[in-house]
Order: C-alpha cells, then sequence, then structure tokens
C-alpha cells in the first residue's frame, strides 16, 4: 500500500534543505570575507586560518600549505581536523615524485578523485598516500609573483568526487595565502630597510617624487628634526646647501634632486647649513633615482661627514697654491737665461739643444704652475676670470700655435663663416682649446690628423677638437672630467701627467656659462666640444 505525501509536509522539507544550503552559502562567503581582511602580513597566522577554514570549507580531514624552496615542496602549516591540532616542516623533494612537480608547475589545478591511480600521484602512493591513509587530493598553485606553492585539501578514506564548489573555495583560499605572502614578503623588506636605516651612521633621505622626506636613517631623522613639534619637512625646507667653492647651490642643482630628475650623484661634497639654528656640516652626497618600471618615484641620498677631510684637503690646497706661486719665480728666470743665452753668438749646435731643451723643460713646469694655481684657486672658491670681449677664432688660432707636441701632426683649423664673438677670458679660454689639441696629439699616432672647427648656431659658439686616435674606454668615460683621473693609467699608453686638465677646462667653461663635452669611441678616435654663448654686448 502506497503513503501518499502531503504536499504541504514536501514542501516544509524542501524548504528547510533550501535554507540549509543558504545558511551554509551564507557561512562560507562569510568566512571567505572575514580572510580575505585580514591583514596578512603575518603569514604564519594566516595559513594557521587558511588550514582550518579549507578543512571546513572543503570537508577535508587534512588540509595544508605548501612552499617551494628550490627542488623541494617545505610544509608551512598542516591542520589535522580529527585532532584540531597544527603541525609543519614536512618536506617533498622534486626527486621522489618527479610527475606531481611536473604537473603541479604547470601552475594547474590536481584534482585527484582516486590519489592511488591517478599517474599525477601514484609516485606518492608507498611514502605518503598510504601510510597517512589519503584517498584523493585537491591540490591548488598559489600564485605571488611566481609560482609560490601548493594548498593541499587531502581526504582520509576511498576514493571521492570533488565538486565545483569545492574546487573554487580551494582556489579562493589559496589566493588569500599568495596576498599574504607578497605582503609578508614586503613587511620584511620594510623591517631590512628599517633596521639598516636605523643601524647605518650615514645621513641618509628617502624622498618622494616631489622631493618631500618619506624615511630617513636616525641620525638624519635627529638632524633635520629641531625639536619635537618641528616636523623634518619643515627643516628640509629650512636647508641651504653650498659647493666647495662656497657658492649657493639653487634647489634644482640639490644632489637629491638631481637624483630624482634620474641622474646619479657619485660622492660630491657640499656643504649644508640650517638658517634657522645657524649649524652648518660638510657632507660628501651620494644619490640614485627609485625606479619602478622605469618610472622615478622618488630618490635616495646619502650623506657623509666628512668635516676633517675637508679641513686637511684645504690644508693640502693651500701648500700647494704655495708651491705653485714659488714655482713660478725659479721657472721664469732659467727660462729667460735660456733663451738669452740662444741668442748668443758662438753656440755649439750641441749647447743650442740644451737650452731648447732647458727652456722646453722650463715652459712645462711654467704651465704646471699655472695649472696647480688655477687648480687650488677652483677648489679654494677664489678664481677670478679676466672677462672680456673677444674673437673665439683667433683664441682658438693662438691656442692652436702655442699647443705642444703637434709637430708630427696634421693640425687643420675650419674657421667660422659667421663671426664668433664671446664674452670670456681669453687667456684661459686659449689654455682650454690648448689642452684639448694637445691631448688629441698625445692620444693619436704620429702623423695623423687633428681637427679644431669653429661653428656658430643658436646663439652659441663651438670648438670642435677631433682626433683619429685610441679613444676613451667606456668604462673611463664616465670619469674623465674628476680631478687627477687618467684614463690611461696602468697600461702600455700611459705618459704621464696629473690628470687635472680636463678638470680645468669644465670648470673655466662652465664659470663662462659654457659646457663641454666629448664622444669617443675606443680605437676610432675622440671629439671634444666646447659650447660658449654668443656676445651680446659690444665688441
Amino acid at each position: 500500500m502506497r503513503v501518499a505525501c502531503c504536499p504541504g509536509v514536501q514542501t516544509t522539507k524542501e524548504q528547510r534543505k533550501s535554507d540549509r544550503a543558504h545558511a551554509s552559502a551564507e557561512l562560507r562567503e562569510q568566512t571567505l570575507l572575514e580572510l580575505a581582511k585580514r591583514d596578512g602580513s603575518d603569514l604564519p597566522a594566516t595559513c594557521r586560518a587558511v588550514t582550518e577554514a579549507a578543512a571546513t570549507l572543503v570537508d577535508v580531514a587534512r588540509a595544508s600549505v605548501w612552499r617551494f624552496v628550490g627542488d623541494a615542496l617545505v610544509c608551512d602549516d598542516l591542520f589535522l581536523r580529527d585532532d584540531a591540532r597544527h603541525t609543519s616542516g614536512q618536506i617533498i623533494t622534486r626527486d621522489t615524485c618527479p610527475a606531481y612537480f611536473a604537473f603541479v608547475a604547470q601552475s594547474m589545478v590536481l584534482v585527484a578523485r582516486d590519489a592511488h591511480v591517478d599517474p599525477r600521484t601514484t609516485e606518492l602512493d608507498a611514502s605518503y598516500l598510504v601510510p597517512l591513509g589519503i584517498g584523493a587530493m585537491l591540490d591548488t598553485p598559489i600564485w605571488a609573483g611566481g609560482l609560490a606553492g601548493v594548498l593541499c585539501c587531502e581526504h582520509v578514506g576511498s576514493s571521492r568526487r570533488w565538486t565545483g564548489r569545492e574546487e573554487r573555495d580551494a582556489a579562493r583560499l589559496a589566493d588569500i595565502v599568495a596576498v599574504s605572502m607578497e605582503r609578508s614578503a614586503r613587511r620584511a623588506v620594510e623591517e631590512r630597510s628599517r633596521i639598516i636605516l636605523e643601524a647605518i651612521p650615514q645621513y641618509v633621505i628617502v624622498t618622494d617624487r616631489e622631493g618631500r622626506p618619506v624615511d630617513t636613517s636616525a641620525i638624519a631623522r635627529r638632524a633635520l628634526e629641531e625639536d619635537a613639534g618641528t616636523s623634518a619637512m619643515s627643516r628640509f625646507q629650512d636647508l641651504e646647501l653650498r659647493s666647495l667653492a662656497g657658492d649657493l647651490l639653487p634647489r634644482s642643482q640639490w644632489p637629491g634632486e638631481r637624483a630624482r630628475r634620474g641622474e646619479t650623484v657619485r660622492g660630491e661634497i657640499v656643504e649644508i647649513g640650517s638658517r634657522v639654528t645657524g649649524e652648518k656640516r660638510w657632507l660628501r652626497a651620494t644619490g640614485a633615482p627609485v625606479t619602478v618600471d622605469g618610472d622615478v618615484q622618488g630618490a635616495v641620498i646619502i650623506y657623509e661627514e666628512v668635516a676633517e677631510e675637508i679641513r686637511i684637503e684645504r690644508v693640502k690646497r693651500e701648500v700647494l697654491a704655495a708651491v705653485a706661486h714659488e714655482l713660478r719665480t725659479p721657472t721664469t728666470i732659467v727660462k729667460g737665461y735660456a733663451q738669452r743665452l740662444q741668442k748668443t753668438s758662438g753656440r755649439t749646435d750641441d749647447e743650442l739643444r740644451a737650452l731648447a731643451a732647458m727652456e722646453r723643460a722650463a715652459t712645462r713646469i711654467e704651465r704646471l704652475a699655472e695649472a696647480l694655481v688655477d687648480l687650488t684657486a677652483i677648489t679654494l672658491g677664489r678664481i677670478v676670470l679676466a672677462m672680456e670681449h673677444a674673437d673665439l677664432g683667433k683664441v682658438a688660432l693662438d691656442a692652436i700655435g702655442v699647443a705642444h707636441g703637434t709637430s708630427t701632426h696634421v693640425v687643420r683649423f675650419t674657421p667660422s663663416a659667421t663671426p664668433a664673438r664671446v664674452f670670456i677670458d681669453p687667456l684661459r679660454t686659449r689654455r682650454v682649446v690648448c689642452e684639448l689639441v694637445e691631448n688629441a696629439a698625445r692620444w693619436s699616432n704620429a702623423g695623423s690628423e687633428i681637427d679644431v672647427t669653429l661653428r656658430v648656431e643658436d646663439g652659441l659658439a663651438e670648438v670642435c677638437v677631433a682626433d683619429r686616435g685610441m679613444g676613451i674606454a667606456a668604462e673611463a668615460q664616465p670619469h674623465v672630467f674628476e680631478p687627477f683621473f687618467r684614463a690611461h693609467v696602468g697600461t702600455s699608453n700611459d705618459v704621464g701627467g696629473l690628470g687635472i686638465g680636463l678638470f680645468l677646462a669644465r670648470e673655466i667653461i662652465v664659470r663662462q656659462g659654457g659646457s663641454i663635452a666629448f664622444h669617443s669611441e675606443e680605437a676610432r678616435g675622440t671629439t671634444f666640444t666646447v659650447r660658449l654663448p654668443l656676445d651680446g654686448g659690444a665688441g
């Protein structure tokens, strides 16, 4: 006999079933939402929360998070649901289960209904599956800047059919672990940076793209903060910087500002002073831009105390200046008598050659003394340029005429079609061009050509000195204008010298409102270009 069910009872049962499903779905969404809202920077805590949630939502006895370390998977957290217990530290190596590793490396979800026969997991049978009673596995890759690990849901018992909902829940939980891994790694980097900044003795200032300090070392923070009520930003605005020569630097030329524009600053010495307290410090500045995907986001600048070094350096410069001045008088006497004796009748050829050699040596010492005087004047901030209206073409021709070491080269001068009137220190500008011509002769073969070209365009007068010599090595080119730098020192091409000629050349040209640059290729030659603004005044 069949008993018919009451329609109202049937509806009530279906409703209760629907309500339970709805409540279960709400509970699942609430659990996932709460996990997603976690800070996530505490990776161990996140892993514990995720494995507990996975055991409940996917309904498995074992849920674990594994992390790739070289050719192995290391268990960061394993939750055993029946015992409500966490453990960690288990290791599975690639050589024990290459098929499993090969599949996981493809960043695909591994759905093994029967792990004992699935070709991707069967190699784990004897060492892992059978001892632990695992019959089915649902492994979801964790992607954090690359394949970082696996969220593993393991069913204890016979085989099992995994549902689409379970796969989706596992994927969302794996994403939560991935976010936590990234936040934890970022937190670790920030913590390391903080420890380093607190420990290092230099003044370190990190700025944003607008130049505002966003992080500082402990010593820099103390220097910037006048008192508890003064922010680092307000003190930063009260600073002023001066060059080694004492010139006030505009904000655009501060090392940090230049680094923020993408320039790398290497060991430049500046004086930093506070307009509020009057305190001053001599510091060596090194800076670099902070870039993200090629976009400059700010800058990091490091200042190091060099007060004692500056004091010693100034004493050295003073002594050097005194020596240079003292050399002038005896050198002038030797040169003058050598020239006079050469004009005396009755000299033998050997005597004349000796006197000519004496004159050349005296001239070399005289020019060296002049260079040292200019060097000390520039570095001590005492150089005074004798500015006047001049024809740059005539200055260049005079330089070619007095340049030494060019007798075995062909020096060709190409004048400008239009006048090149400039406002300069003619004597020092002649020395600059002379230095460039002599360098061209020094680093090119005898008999080769040296081209000196004068051009006028875009309000500038340009003197280009080009040779066909050995060129400058790429690694040496960034240092060419540094004082005492010699590009070929220690090589078979080293011909001596102090390495101050190009440094002086740049300083003299820049102080006249111009610029100097070069282009060089090894074994093909070098071209130096001096640019000076055309004279807008009276001739």
